[in-house]
């Protein structure tokens, strides 16, 4: 496990690759040439999920304006054709995200 993990790290520092834990409204998109994004280029967005409680979000972390500012920003992404892919959930414990929903259906 450990060798491959290094394999892997090292592949990774030989691609153009940037990794960034931030919120997303904080990421230095030029570092990354955000207007230069193209459709080879892949995003991938992993928030706290709006209708589930975890340690990240129990104490209000993530609201309804986070979700609907990282659904937007995807879609500006989605209008430059550039291909992202985002991590969440629609339904859980009873709770329903209305806004990811409807946002899918656009």
């Amino acid at each position: 496990m450990k060798d491959n993990l290094i394999k892997f790290a090292n592949k990774l520092h030989k691609m153009n690759i940037y990794f960034s834990n931030l919120d997303f409204r904080e990421v230095n998109f030029r570092k990354v040439d955000f207007d230069k994004l193209t459709n080879s280029d892949f995003l991938y967005a992993d928030p706290p999920y709006l209708i589930t409680c975890a340690t990240y979000n129990e104490k209000g972390g993530w609201k309804e304006k986070d979700e609907r500012d990282l659904l937007n920003l995807l879609d500006k992404l989605n209008d430059n054709n550039v291909r992202f892919a985002l991590s969440n959930v629609l339904e859980s414990k009873g709770n329903s995200n209305d806004i990811l929903k409807e946002w899918i259906k656009d």
